[in-house]
């Protein structure tokens, strides 16, 4: 009768346990769509289409943060933050590392990086812009393949050896389009 018992409660505390932890689960994923839904709420209110700042005065700007530097360039994005869209523009020389975080509606720089440890694997990831579409016209494909939907944010970056647009729809689809060609690409 004791090992009854003992087996019982027992197999109540993993029940419980169990329970606890569906709690603190659900609690993450409330926080989560909070979070997103508040993101979505932003990239609604501005929109990609009040962006004053466009792909090249970006560069233009990361450019002048970083004067008398030969920066290649590696990856931008321009994403949603608070209620404002930010530019995070990459790149790299012999030297090292830079970043700058650009505002998307002013140009005005808001932060900037420079890391004299130059990591290697950034040889292979060379954006070229004067050969890729715009992103206009990247994210025109990838909403007009997504019906209804609107992008949030955006990034072009080198990809399995593609310049590629990682396009985030509102409707939680990204899209990945090839900068060289417009094509819509999949990866594994």
């Amino acid at each position: 009768m004791n090992k009854k018992l003992i087996a019982l409660a027992l197999a109540g505390g993993m029940v419980m346990a169990g329970c606890g932890n569906n709690v603190n689960k659900t609690k993450e994923t409330k926080e989560d769509v909070t979070q997103e839904a508040s993101t979505n709420e932003a990239a609604s209110k501005t929109g990609l289409s009040d962006v004053k700042v466009n792909l090249d005065k970006a560069v233009e700007s990361f450019k002048e943060a970083f004067p008398n530097k030969e920066i290649t360039l590696t990856a931008i994005s321009l994403e949603v933050e608070g209620n404002s869209y930010i530019y995070d523009v990459e790149g790299y020389d012999k030297e090292g590392e830079y970043q700058a975080s650009i505002d998307a509606n002013s140009g005005e720089i808001l932060n900037q990086e420079e890391d004299q440890e130059k990591d290697n694997e950034d040889a292979n990831e060379v954006l070229d812009l004067s050969s890729i579409i715009k992103a206009d016209e990247a994210i025109e494909k990838a909403e007009s393949a997504n019906e209804g939907s609107k992008a949030k944010e955006w990034s072009l970056s080198v990809h399995d050896g593609y310049t590629v647009y990682e396009i985030e729809l509102d409707n939680g689809k990204d899209v990945s389009i090839d900068a060289s060609n417009g094509e819509f690409l999949v990866f594994d």
